[in-house]
C-alpha cells in the first residue's frame, strides 16, 4: 500500500466513526415540558378570591356551581355596608373577571402550543385545561348577573346615604 491509500483509508474510517457517532449520540429533542406557571399563580389567586384559600378547587364540573354561590354570598348583604365597601366589591370583581379571561387565554394558547408541539403536556394536564375552560366560562357567564347585585346593593347605599 502506499502512502496515498493510507491516509485514504485512515480518512474513511475516521469520518466513519465520526458519523457513526453523530447518529447515535445526538438524538432530536423534543419540545420541552408546558411552563405552567403563570396559569398556577393565576388560579392561586381567583381560588383566593372565592375560597379565600389558594388550594381549594374551583375550576371542576363538580365545583363550578359552588363557587358561582360562593360569590353571590360574598355581596349578600353588601347593602349594609359602606359605598367604599360596594366601590371595592365591584373592583374585586372585576379583576376576578379578568384573571378568569386570562386564564380561559392561557390554557388556550397551551393547547395551541401542545397540538403545534411547542411543548409537551400530558394526557391529564391536556383534559385538566379543557375541564378547567369549561369552569371558567360557566363562571364567567354567571358574572353580569353578580355584577348586577352589586348595582342594586350600590344604589341602596348611596339611596340610605341621602336620606340622612
Amino acid at each position: 500500500m502506499d502512502y496515498r491509500n493510507k491516509i485514504g483509508i485512515v480518512a474513511l474510517l475516521t469520518s466513519g466513526l465520526f458519523l457513526s457517532a453523530c447518529s447515535s449520540g445526538l438524538e432530536e429533542a423534543g419540545p420541552p415540558p408546558c411552563n405552567d406557571s403563570e396559569i398556577l399563580e393565576i388560579s392561586a389567586r381567583a381560588k383566593n378570591f372565592v375560597w379565600g384559600d389558594p388550594e381549594r378547587q374551583i375550576f371542576e364540573s363538580k365545583w363550578h356551581t359552588v363557587v358561582v354561590e360562593q360569590i353571590e354570598k360574598k355581596y349578600q348583604y353588601l347593602e349594609r355596608k359602606g359605598l367604599q365597601d360596594a366601590v371595592t366589591a365591584r373592583e374585586d370583581l372585576s379583576n376576578f373577571e379578568s384573571d378568569l379571561q386570562t386564564l380561559l387565554q392561557l390554557n388556550q394558547q397551551k393547547e395551541y402550543d401542545i397540538k403545534n408541539f411547542v411543548c409537551l403536556a400530558s394526557d391529564a394536564e391536556i383534559a385538566g385545561a379543557a375541564s378547567q375552560n369549561q369552569s371558567i366560562e360557566y363562571i364567567l357567564a354567571a358574572l353580569p348577573d353578580i355584577y348586577k347585585v352589586i348595582e342594586v346593593k350600590t344604589a341602596q347605599i348611596e339611596a340610605s346615604n341621602e336620606k340622612r
